[in-house]
């Protein structure tokens, strides 16, 4: 995607807003800073709703590396 010259203004402004309600957060995994566009509790909520789904789905994981994982 091009943006033409006269739109820059327009597209840092708005790159400006979005980051303004993002955050930064350390990914547990890989140790480094990402950008955070949801909340912790907004994810553990979305974790906890698909949760039975995924269950009813694919069955419990028996494999305790995995689980601590």
């Amino acid at each position: 995607m091009r943006i033409p010259p006269k739109r820059w203004p327009m597209f840092v402004l708005a790159l400006a807003v979005l980051f303004s309600f993002t955050g930064c957060a350390v990914n547990p995994v890989t140790g480094q800073q990402e950008i955070v566009l949801i909340s912790e509790q907004q994810e553990l909520a979305y974790g906890r709703e698909a949760h039975p789904q995924i269950l009813a789905q694919f069955g419990q994981v028996e494999d305790a590396s995995l689980q601590r994982y």
